[in-house]
């Protein structure tokens, strides 16, 4: 309907011309673009630009989980598990140096050298403290009943524990050697001795019990 509208409005345009020169030409109005089309453009390059970042996202992110998949696998292998697979890494121990046994020769002139068999270290020996030792007169009955006699006939005291020497029911024994009745010589002081019988340790004065050889 609206084109005969205006075809009827160019023809009657056209009649006025002609009848009057100075009348302007009149020319159809241009029909209003269709806005919905630029839209459609605008989103669709955006859409593109989207589809184009999210794909070199993918591609960054498989590329680096490409790399800390190799990294892990590099450096998941312990040292020891290497160490146990390559034989040439394994560090064989050094050899244990024993200390020879001191001989006579090794000994001062007026010393004598306990048996090592008799003499233990100090470091096997534990002493109790100097509160738990007693005297022969505090041991129980029991223990004074069934204590063997022991008198001393010769004693030797230096500061190196392993020189020091007691000779006890003419048997000579060094710190910690047990004597054939059952008494342990625990420690040898320059004017005592302490023994222990059954775990008793007590302290007797060397002097006391002393006998001329």
């Amino acid at each position: 309907m609206s084109y005969i509208l205006d075809a009827l409005k160019k023809s009657e345009r056209d009649r006025q011309r002609r009848q009057d020169p100075t009348m302007p030409v009149w020319q159809p109005e241009a029909a209003p673009a269709k806005s919905y089309a630029k839209l459609l453009w605008i989103l669709g390059a955006i859409a593109l630009v989207n589809i184009i970042c999210v794909g070199v996202l993918v591609v960054v992110m498989m590329d680096r989980d490409d790399s800390s998949k190799e990294q892990v696998s590099s450096t998941s292998v312990s040292p020891a598990a290497s160490a146990a697979t390559d034989p040439s890494s394994v560090s064989t121990p050094a050899p244990v140096q024993v200390a020879e046994p001191k001989t006579s020769e090794n000994i001062p002139e007026g010393y004598e050298l306990i048996s090592p068999g008799t003499t233990p270290t100090v470091s096997e020996r534990v002493l109790p403290p100097p509160s738990n030792i007693m005297s022969l007169v505090d041991l129980p009955p029991m223990i004074l009943q069934e204590l063997p006699r022991f008198q001393f006939s010769s004693h030797l005291y230096t500061d190196n524990p392993l020189l020091r020497s007691i000779e006890m029911n003419g048997e000579k024994l060094g710190e910690g050697a047990t004597s054939k009745d059952g008494l342990v010589v625990e420690q040898i002081d320059l004017r005592s001795i302490v023994l222990n019988h059954r775990g008793y340790f007590f302290r007797v004065d060397i002097d006391e019990y002393w006998v001329d050889s």
